[in-house]
């Protein structure tokens, strides 16, 4: 099983990352932190989703366990998660830094 963090922007990079492992016959995860999207990318790709807020302190392991039942260990994770902060480096708070 591969997992990909990140996959919840339509469109983004880790939508791609996944679409990839499905083509390659891996059965995926995709994780991010808005649900909607990531049932569609699973829909899509024959995968399933989980909606996490990976950044927060403790972050997410990828172990649903249902996920795991189903699909069994994790071979693969990917993070593609990002974001842009469009500010200057001098503006920069603690909170952007922790975001």
């Amino acid at each position: 099983m591969a997992l990909v963090l990140g996959a919840a922007g339509p469109g983004n990079m880790g939508q791609a990352i996944a679409r990839a492992f499905a083509r390659e016959g891996a059965r995926v995860m995709v994780a991010g932190r808005t649900e909607a999207p990531l049932r569609d990318i699973a829909a899509e790709i024959g995968g399933r989703c989980c909606a996490v807020r990976h950044h927060a302190r403790g972050g997410h392991r990828g172990r649903d366990p249902a996920t795991l039942e189903a699909f069994g260990q994790i071979r693969h994770r990917v993070n593609a998660t990002g974001w842009g902060l469009l500010k200057p480096f001098l503006e920069t708070t603690r909170e952007d830094w922790s975001r």
